[in-house]
């Protein structure tokens, strides 16, 4: 049978549906109330100056034309709350180094800037640097997305097994052997 022709056992469809399902299902959900609580936090936590004490940078992959596609910083951030107690924070921003020019000089460069911090009165662990907030709209889209993904693929897997009984049925009642259909 050539690979063309080759068609997957709906079965199959039908598990990995489920799985990416659960999955965005699962992580959508996640993501939704991480934004929430991060939109809870900017409205009403306590504002704070807080200092980027260390940053890693990652390049991002190459493209065909050499081009450094987005890679990403992760800085660390050190913040006193109200009561002194010192805490710690890290947050992710794009990196693009024609942008921004080589690792050593954005690592160089933000170490020691000050960005606003926002903390939870009754937890100052719990904190979100001013403008990194997880979008809630962001969230519902990817869990949405995701979890639509499954469903078509459990919508197929479950097309296909109806096909195949139907099939099987039709053998039967010709009196034929039942032999199942390709697919």
């Amino acid at each position: 049978m050539s690979r063309r022709n080759r068609k997957v056992d709906p079965v199959t469809t039908l598990l990995c549906g489920v799985i990416v399902l659960v999955f965005g299902i699962y992580f959508g959900i996640s993501n939704v109330s991480e934004a929430k609580e991060d939109q809870r936090i900017m409205a009403e936590g306590v504002r704070t100056v807080g200092t980027i004490t260390d940053v890693q940078t990652k390049k991002g992959r190459s493209t065909r034309s050499g081009v450094s596609g987005g890679g990403r910083k992760v800085m660390d951030v050190s913040y006193f709350d109200k009561y002194g107690g010192n805490h710690s924070l890290s947050y992710r921003e794009t990196y693009r180094e024609k942008k921004e020019g080589s690792q050593e000089a954005v690592e160089k460069k933000l170490v020691g800037t000050e960005v606003n911090v926002r903390y939870d009165r009754s937890d100052p662990g719990k904190a979100v640097v001013e403008g990194d907030e997880t979008s809630v709209t962001g969230a519902y889209v990817w869990g949405i997305g995701v979890g639509l993904f499954g469903l078509v693929f459990v919508a197929v897997g479950v097309w296909e097994l109806k096909k195949r009984r139907a099939s099987l049925k039709a053998g039967d009642a010709a009196g034929g052997s039942p032999t199942p259909a390709a697919g």
